[in-house]
Parts: structure tokens; C-alpha cells; sequence
């Protein structure tokens, strides 16, 4: 035991099983494998390490330009981004853009529109189920397999070719 000691320079490496210092220690390298309890640590440079893990607690991170790849990213909030380039699937609850122009979906199975659906032109291929289609300059040449047609208003035709059966 050599008491309390004002200061001490090693020329060197220390090994010990434990090593308590309270104040401010500089190191020029600091290798460990566990670091207990440690409540702070200010880094002038870089970090260099296989694996960091750890909580950011300051909110707005602006110097963070790249995080490399990412396995799995959940967010909380809005993304607000520029450009946004996906290779892969994206899973989203909704999609909304007031200036979106898509110009396609490719392999699209299913697609749900709770209010109007506005085309230049609409090209469907298989059934629409559809509750009511309305144009004012609609010009339908067919309707293969129609099996009932209920009509309100008046019917203008050059000619009509049916069977009446009362």
C-alpha cells in the first residue's frame, strides 16, 4: 500500500483487475474489454470499434451523414426526406403526397380508393366491381355477358335489338 498519492506517471502499461479513479485520467490508448459504471466519456476524435451500443439521448443529431446499412429502422414519427430510394418491400399504413406522380406499380393485386378515382384513361384487364360509373362523355361499344340493366331516364338509340319476355 503506498497511501494516497498527489500524482502518478507510468511509463508503460498498468494491469490490474480493477481500477478505481475518481477525477480526470488521460490516456493516449485505453483498452478494455468492460467499462462498469461509467457516467461520462467526452471523445476529442474518433471511436474505433466493432460494436457500439448505446442510447442517444440528444434529440437532433445533424452531423450523422451515414449510418452505413440498417437491418431494421422503426420510427416513431414522420420521415421528412427528399428522395427516398427503396430496392426492396415497403410496408406502409398509408402513402400520401399532395404532389405525388406515380407512373407505376408494377405487380399491384389489390388496390382499395375510398373516394373517386380521376384517369385520362383507365385500362382494366379482369372485373371491375364498381357501385356506380358515371360520365357525362362516356362512349361504352360493349357490354359482353350483361345480364340485367336498370335504367331511370330515357334511352336514346339508333337502334335496339333484344328479346322481350313479360
Amino acid at each position: 500500500s503506498l497511501g494516497n498519492l498527489t500524482g502518478l506517471t507510468v511509463n508503460g502499461s498498468i494491469h490490474t483487475n480493477n481500477l478505481t479513479v475518481t477525477g480526470t485520467t488521460t490516456t493516449g490508448v485505453l483498452s478494455t474489454t468492460t467499462i462498469n459504471g461509467l457516467l461520462s466519456l467526452n471523445v476529442a476524435n474518433n471511436i474505433n470499434a466493432g460494436t457500439i451500443s448505446a442510447s442517444i439521448t440528444t434529440a437532433n443529431q445533424p452531423n450523422i451523414t451515414n449510418v452505413g446499412t440498417l437491418t431494421n429502422l422503426n420510427v416513431a414519427g414522420t420521415i421528412n426526406t427528399t428522395d427516398l430510394t427503396a430496392t426492396g418491400t415497403v410496408n406502409a399504413g398509408t402513402l400520401s403526397s399532395a404532389l405525388a406522380n406515380i407512373t407505376a406499380i408494377s405487380g399491384l393485386q389489390t388496390l382499395d380508393v375510398a373516394g373517386n378515382i380521376n384517369a385520362g384513361n383507365l385500362t382494366v384487364a379482369g372485373t371491375v366491381n364498381a357501385g356506380t360509373l358515371s360520365s357525362a362523355v362516356a362512349k361504352i361499344s360493349s357490354i359482353t355477358g350483361l345480364q340485367s340493366l336498370s335504367v331511370t331516364g330515357a334511352i336514346e338509340a339508333a337502334s335496339i335489338s333484344a328479346s322481350i319476355t313479360t
